[in-house]
This record gives structure tokens, C-alpha cells and sequence, in this order.
């Protein structure tokens, strides 16, 4: 049995809670704030949309425990926006983590038609890039003065630091609501330091070095220090991506629940 969360402000993570629950046999849907103070409703396994909704805790909580849990959030691309209907958008759906941060190999490329990545560059640029996550994974991870942290740990480095705040526009946030092209920064960028940020993984596929934190979806192809700039292959890890990114639809009429659980049956046999 899955217990898949439905936020109770609805909008369109409830849409999204829905269509996962109409393709996911053997779940039920249940409002957020129900069914979990008690500690035997928490050997359930849960599903949730965000960090947000009451929701930091509880997955906190599952996390440090090591207990199966479905994370869906924004996507790695193809983000909804004035462009991308929500039905349109990918949508990620990671399996005991917040970030799709294993990478399985040997993968085939049938979830990644026309996506691409380009060539690692070469040539060297004038800046760093610090691309801040917001202060709620900062929490998450463990790292409430990330910013700090991230200052100390590049002063060696001496090169010129180009800081990046996560846009936000009232409660939204997203590229959209950015002063500053990402792209122009970039263009600047000799390689990006984070934590987390989906701007990690959004200069790898532009050919830019990245060092995060591990739990990043970066982490598999960037460096976990800036003392060793990696630039491996990442045929695998951009296929592992896009098994586990979805359309509503795809939600909805199945394939989310067949790709994932032949992922993850054997690790995770209580979610399926």
C-alpha cells in the first residue's frame, strides 16, 4: 500500500497527487494532515508533492530512518510555465530521496527522444557560479549556513564569485521570475558550486562543470569538492533522469508506476 498525501491547498500538486494515485495500484489518497502521529501509521509507505504543505518533517523524518518514500517535485527540464502546460511539463518522481541522485546504468534512450547535452568546454571563463538552494533544502541536508560554508570552502580557489539566488516572485519561484538570464550567467561561469540547486544539473547538461553536495542530482557526473573538477561521461546518468520524469498523463495511465517499479521492486517491494 502506497499513502499518497493530497496537499490540502489542492492547486496543482493535488492534480498531480491524483493522477499518481489513479496509475498506482494498491495506494490510497488521504488529506496531508491525516494518519501521522501515530507510529505505526508511519511504516506506511507515503508519497508527497514538495517540501512544502507540512511536509518537511515527515520526510525528514522517513530519510534519517532510511524508510521507502515517493518524492515528486519540479523536473530536471521541460518545466511548466508560459510555455508548458501543467499537463504538457515533466514532473520528477524520485523513489527514497528528495533528488534522483543514483544512477542506473545501461539504460536505453527511449525516455529521451530529442533531449540532448552539449560537449564539456574547454576554454576557461571568469567567474564562479553559486547557485544557492533555497534555505528549505539548505535544512534539509543539513546545512543551514550553506552560504558560509560555501564562501570558506571557494576562497582558496581565488576565483571571482558570481552569486546566484534562487528567483522568487511572493511564494513562487522558477526561472521565470529570474532578474538575470541563467544563460547569461553561465556564459560567465567556470564552473557552478551548490548545494542542491536544479541549476546544477541544468549546467551539466551545457557542458559546465559542477561541485554539490551529494543528495544533488548533480552529484553522480560533478565533484563533491572543489579540489577535483570532474568532467566524466554522462550518457547514464542523463537516461536515469528521464526514467524518473513524467507527464501528468503518464502519472496517471500507468507508466510512471511500470518504469519505476522495475527500478525499484527489489529495494523498495512495500511501494509496489
Amino acid at each position: 500500500m502506497l499513502r499518497i498525501r493530497s496537499p490540502l491547498k489542492g492547486g496543482v500538486a493535488g492534480k498531480l497527487t491524483t493522477a499518481l494515485h489513479q496509475g498506482w495500484p494498491n495506494s490510497e489518497l488521504i488529506a496531508n494532515d491525516d494518519l501521522w502521529e501515530d507510529v505505526k501509521e508511519q511504516e506506511v509507505p507515503n508519497a508527497f508533492f514538495g517540501l512544502g504543505d507540512m511536509n518537511f518533517y515527515k520526510v525528514v523524518e522517513l530519510h534519517q530512518n532510511k524508510k521507502p518514500y515517493i518524492f515528486i517535485d519540479t523536473p530536471y527540464w521541460r518545466r511548466r510555465g508560459s510555455q508548458v502546460s501543467d499537463r504538457e511539463a515533466l514532473w520528477r518522481i524520485c523513489v527514497g530521496s528528495i533528488h534522483v541522485n543514483k544512477v542506473t546504468d545501461n539504460l536505453d534512450d527511449r525516455r529521451t527522444p530529442g533531449w540532448s547535452y552539449k560537449p564539456w568546454r574547454t576554454d576557461d571563463r571568469s567567474h564562479v557560479l553559486v547557485a544557492e538552494s533555497s534555505p528549505t533544502i539548505n535544512a534539509f541536508i543539513g546545512e543551514p549556513h550553506w552560504k558560509d560554508y560555501a564562501r570558506k570552502d571557494l576562497q582558496p580557489t581565488r576565483w571571482p564569485l558570481l552569486w546566484r539566488e534562487k528567483p522568487r516572485h511572493g511564494k513562487k519561484s522558477g526561472p521565470e521570475f529570474a532578474q538575470i538570464p541563467l544563460q547569461e550567467h553561465f556564459d560567465k561561469a567556470q564552473f557552478v558550486y551548490t548545494s542542491c540547486s536544479i541549476v546544477g544539473v541544468e549546467a551539466i547538461l551545457n557542458g559546465i562543470p559542477v561541485v554539490c553536495h551529494a543528495l544533488s542530482a548533480a552529484a553522480p557526473v560533478a565533484s563533491l569538492d572543489v579540489k577535483h573538477i570532474h568532467k566524466p561521461d554522462r550518457e547514464d546518468w542523463f537516461r536515469t533522469l528521464q526514467y524518473h520524469q513524467f507527464t501528468m498523463d503518464e502519472m496517471a495511465n500507468g507508466t510512471a508506476y511500470n518504469i519505476l517499479k522495475n527500478l525499484y521492486v527489489g529495494k523498495y517491494p512495500d511501494l509496489f
